[in-house]
């Protein structure tokens, strides 16, 4: 009888830890892939091949290799578009348009376009971004970034200052130097990244993926 139990006591316990194992709180999907592109999911000790239709978890993230481009379709219908050379994290994503979606950008180019308006927070290594929009693009590199909102408006700010915003159409520009995180500053006109830090310019292209 104690037998009985014991092992009865243990079968729900691996059954619990495989459910844990395989958890997965969905963030979107694949929906293109072209070239290397690859999925390094949370627990997992090495990154996958991506193909299409792969689902996607929470704090799944996802790299893309030279000469190669990748789309991801998250569960509240916006699409991000990957380019070359791009590494992101899904850190927070909500199936409500109204709460934030929240993606780490450690490098590279996303385009992110929905039929409805947005609230998504982005981490890069010069930024943090606020927008409300239906699409945007955000450049991000080790030593600064740049985002620009098509239709919406965004609010970035850094470690150094406070926030600054803008409405669709203008540029916004963020460096680094010396490593450390410089103030940000708002220059009409500005065409490139400046020593005085995170700039607003007029609109330009982005470069979109």
């Amino acid at each position: 009888m104690i037998r009985t139990i014991v092992m009865s006591a243990a079968l729900v316990l691996v059954t619990d830890v495989s459910q844990g194992a395989n958890a997965c709180e969905e963030a979107g999907q694949v929906v293109s892939v072209e070239g290397e592109v690859t999925i390094h999911r949370v627990g997992e000790s090495k990154p996958r091949n991506a193909v299409v239709e792969e689902r996607l978890c929470v704090g799944d993230s996802v790299a893309v290799g030279g000469a190669s481009r990748a789309a991801l379709k998250l569960v509240n219908n916006a699409v991000l578009r990957l380019d070359q050379h791009t590494s992101l994290r899904l850190a927070v994503v909500s199936a409500n348009s109204q709460d934030f979606t929240w993606l780490d950008v450690a490098q590279g180019l996303v385009q992110s376009f929905s039929r409805q308006p947005q609230r998504m927070r982005i981490d890069t290594k010069a930024l943090r971004a606020m927008i409300h929009g239906t699409e945007f693009v955000i450049r991000a590199s080790d030593r600064d970034a740049e985002v620009t909102v098509m239709e919406g408006e965004v609010t970035v700010s850094n470690e150094a200052g406070g926030g600054r915003q803008a409405d669709a159409g203008h540029l916004l520009l963020c460096g680094l130097r010396g490593g450390g995180r410089h103030g940000l500053v708002l220059a009409a006109g500005c065409v490139g990244i400046a020593d005085a830090g995170c700039h607003l310019a007029g609109a330009r292209s982005a470069g979109r993926p």
